[in-house]
């Protein structure tokens, strides 16, 4: 059973994949699968989900920004 959290997070995976394609395109084009990147930034999201402490929309996008980022890196 999927919980209410794992969808919630799901519905990042557009975005996510958007910025997994700006960010491979200049730096890693070919050499790392976006697809791998996204899902591995979304495990992690959902490991530290407690550590956001956030309130606003603008806010979890950034903190899913950087968990990409680091991901990349």
């Amino acid at each position: 059973m999927i919980s209410d959290v794992a969808i919630e997070f799901d519905t990042y995976r557009g975005y996510l994949r958007f910025l997994a394609r700006q960010h491979l395109r200049s730096r890693y084009h070919g050499k790392l699968d976006q697809s791998d990147i996204v899902q591995q930034s979304l495990l992690a999201a959902f490991a530290a989900r407690e550590q956001f402490v956030g309130q606003t929309e603008a806010e979890r996008l950034a903190w899913m920004r950087q968990i990409l980022v680091h991901t990349v890196a």
